[in-house]
């Protein structure tokens, strides 16, 4: 049987078992979902801040969540953080465990990096099935002060954007219509009207300091409408409407309280037949499918999950006429932050407690970070959403989900946003994908254990992947693991690594003496290379920003020189264990006599073992206890590279070799069975000369990332000299705040930068209810 198969079956298994362990809601929105594995895993994220200078560290906390709750009993084990630039080219990345629903750790942001906006990306092994829009990503501002942002140049009529609701203006149906106008040209702006091809004045949008505008209209196809744009020069900008058409379905929404409704209006359909809107979660799940006729239907917003929902209207065919995006608002509880005074002096203990709202229900886990203020969320007005998340509709649940803000402007922006998200999603390249929702096979498979390395083989005369071949996969030096893998129809293989941290070696090939080329090994990228398409943005910083931005640089500098990093390394017990446990026969070398070649080793020296030579060919057999022959070639290792042609370890010289280990017995490799293992290690660098089969391969691949933790300052250690300035952004992260129906309680020292500071509370409770709480304070 295929082991992909096997693979597969015992995934559904594990499915299965998560769902019936799960609360009545879970398995309600999985048994609605009537295809697909009906799993849903999401990621959020919470850093310590989102400004950062390049050479410092993110802090970071991730939560798992399986279908919408915080699950501490997790599918996948391995989270993926990457830190993007906006061009969505990796600066960093990174892997992580997942344990009991949490990941957490540290990026060290590289030195070289430009200015500019960055994305800190998170997500699974297993979401990699499912569209990428649905991985978390958390915006972040870096600043290189030798490094200035790139420049983007357009010319004024590609600064602003026009977009009806339903992507489209239909002669007598009203319509609202967004506008977005980017920072220079809404900075010069004296005044924004629209107007007709007479120069009157149609209608005067409402627009929002951060670019956004909306107005609402009834096409008149007599009628040619542009949006006008007065400069304090005097001069003008034009931008013209798209055009009206006569017929056509006409599509929009209205956020109320606790429902949208949806109107649907199709001026060409006399008969209206009707069609089918299904509901569908951004990460690819169908939550619902009704049939709609002209006129307009309430939907619950309890039925669609937080963040994006897809609203597909589908002809009958099965065609998709549009999608209309709804940004459904994340409900926060709140968090107390009790005894803070406002006011407190240089390197003073600040001993606070946390606790949940009188109305919060639940025990509580998070985050808590203590930064000088300014460094966190909108640096303007914020109340207002920044351009770079307007840009990109796409970032709008991250950028909620570091830094919440509701109330009716906040949904006034969410609306214009999903008009905005709109002309991305009704591309043709997305209506394709939802078209085929929910997807069939799984290509990546949930990492239940350690980090997994999978790739094929194939014939390189062909191209055809080749099925049934046995694939060897060997952690080198330090960490010595054998991996057995048969590659299955695809001619596929994936191997866990357990227990494995940093870079590691790794030897690949398939069990072949020698193949003459005829196959060859190809290692599937282990990070994402999927991107939903993101529109660069200029990162502008205002005049009255920069004594702040420098006293940044002076806090870096002064921890650079004068004080601890602020990291605690979590060191791991190095005691090897054993590759094939204890259950060997070792012979050292050192202790014999010197003999002229391997074949006098394996006759005089080494027990249980027995040379075959046939027709110039030499094969090495173990023997049992009971001194019969174990049936098959045995497993040969040097150095952990497995050796498939018995003749390469004979070509060895044994002064090259420090021991020589046999195991006598069946043993069992994971899913294979082998009779009898020799394993030798050389005193070399090269293996002992021995040569590899011509499809094998070396890789360096990346574990987990080494463990630290956030240590705060605390005046009693000796590096805290009174005599050198103490300047710190970051008095405080916790990435394990926990609240389990008591008060948590927390402590930190202030520091010599006197300003205001910010205590930021994130989290979520058991049930998966957001929280956050904010409080600031000053010292002077």
């Amino acid at each position: 049987m295929d082991n992909r198969i096997n693979i597969k079956l015992y995934l559904f298994t594990a499915v299965i078992c998560f769902l019936i362990a799960f609360a009545a809601p879970a398995q309600d929105v999985a048994l609605r979902s009537n295809k697909g594995t009906g799993v849903q895993e999401k990621i959020t994220l919470h850093t310590d801040r989102s400004l950062y200078l390049t050479g410092e560290k993110i802090w970071f906390r991730a939560d798992y969540l399986l279908n919408e709750q915080y699950a501490k009993n997790q599918l996948s084990n391995i989270l993926y953080v990457e830190l993007l630039n906006m061009d969505q080219n990796p600066a960093v990345q990174k892997k992580f465990e997942i344990r009991r629903g949490t990941a957490h750790g540290m990026i060290q942001i590289p030195g070289e990096v430009r200015s500019g906006h960055y994305l800190l990306r998170a997500y699974t092994r297993f979401q990699r099935n499912f569209s990428s829009q649905a991985y978390e990503y958390l915006p972040l501002e870096i600043i290189n002060p030798g490094n200035p942002p790139k420049r983007l140049n357009r010319p004024d009529s590609q600064l602003i954007t026009i977009y009806p609701e339903g992507g489209k203006l239909i002669e007598g149906i009203p319509t609202n219509v967004v506008f977005k106008i980017k920072g220079d040209l809404l900075r010069r702006a004296d005044s924004v009207i629209i107007t007709d091809q007479k120069d009157s004045v149609w209608a005067v949008p409402d627009m929002l300091e951060n670019g956004l505008g909306m107005a609402g209209i009834i096409a008149d196809d007599s009628i040619k409408l542009m949006l006008k744009i007065v400069l304090t020069t005097g001069d003008t900008v034009i931008k013209h409407f798209p055009d009206i058409l006569q017929q056509g379905i006409s599509v929009r929404s209205n956020s109320e309280e606790n429902y949208i409704r949806y109107h649907i209006r199709d001026n060409d359909d006399q008969n209206d037949p009707g069609q089918k809107l299904e509901i569908w979660s951004e990460e690819g799940r169908r939550l619902n499918s009704i049939m709609v006729h002209n006129g307009s239907l309430q939907i619950e917003k309890a039925d669609l999950q937080p963040g994006i929902n897809y609203l597909a209207l589908r002809r009958n065919d099965g065609s998709i006429d549009h999608i209309t995006p709804f940004i459904n608002p994340y409900a926060y509880q709140k968090i107390q932050i009790e005894g803070l005074s406002g006011k407190y002096t240089s390197r003073e203990l600040v001993d606070l407690s946390v606790e949940m709202d009188a109305t919060g229900a639940g025990n509580f886990t998070g985050s808590v970070a203590v930064i000088r203020k300014g460094t966190m969320g909108n640096r303007g007005d914020a109340l207002l959403l920044p351009q770079h998340v307007i840009a990109n509709p796409l970032l709008i649940e991250g950028y909620l989900h570091n830094y919440p803000v509701t109330g009716p402007l906040m949904a006034k922006q969410l609306n214009m946003v999903s008009i905005l998200l709109e002309k991305q999603v009704n591309q043709t390249a997305f209506k394709k994908k939802l078209k085929t929702w929910p997807l069939g096979d799984l290509d990546f498979l949930p990492e239940v254990r350690g980090v997994s390395l999978s790739g094929l083989v194939r014939n390189t005369k062909t191209g055809q992947p080749v099925e049934g071949a046995r694939v060897y996969a060997s952690v080198l030096f330090n960490n010595p693991q054998i991996h057995i893998f048969n590659t299955g129809k695809d001619g596929g293989f994936t191997f866990s690594l357990n227990d494995l941290d940093g870079m590691q070696d790794v030897y690949i090939s398939p069990a072949v003496e020698n193949d003459k080329g005829r196959q060859e090994v190809l290692i599937d990228n282990d990070f994402s290379s999927k991107h939903p398409g993101l529109n660069p943005s200029l990162l502008k910083l205002r005049l009255d920003e920069r004594d702040f931005l420098e006293e940044l640089i002076v806090n870096r500098k002064v921890r650079e020189n004068f004080y601890f990093n602020g990291i605690t390394p979590e060191t791991k017990d190095q005691q090897q264990v054993p590759l094939f446990g204890e259950e060997r026969l070792t012979v050292k070398m050192e202790d014999y006599i010197d003999l002229k070649d391997m074949k006098e080793v394996f006759k005089e020296i080494v027990p249980y073992m027995k040379t075959i030579t046939h027709r110039g060919e030499t094969e090495l057999q173990v023997i049992s206890e009971n001194n019969y022959i174990l049936p098959g070639k045995p497993l040969m290792l040097v150095d952990n590279v497995p050796i498939f042609d018995a003749g390469e370890i004979m070509n060895m010289h044994p002064s090259q070799i420090d021991k020589i280990e046999v195991i006598n017995q069946a043993y069992q490799v994971g899913d294979h069975s082998v009779n009898g293992i020799i394993t030798i290690t050389t005193k070399t660098e090269n293996f002992g000369g021995v040569k590899a089969p011509e499809a094998a391969i070396f890789a360096e691949y990346q574990a987990i990332a080494e463990k630290s933790e956030y240590r705060p300052m605390d005046y009693d250690r000796h590096e805290a000299k009174a005599s050198v300035p103490e300047f710190r952004t970051v008095l405080y992260w916790n990435h394990e705040l926990t609240i389990d129906g008591e008060k948590a309680e927390i402590s930190f020292y202030t520091s010599d930068r006197r300003g205001e500071y910010e205590i930021i509370v994130r989290g979520m409770t058991n049930d998966g209810q957001y929280v956050y709480g904010k409080e600031s304070f000053v010292v002077e």
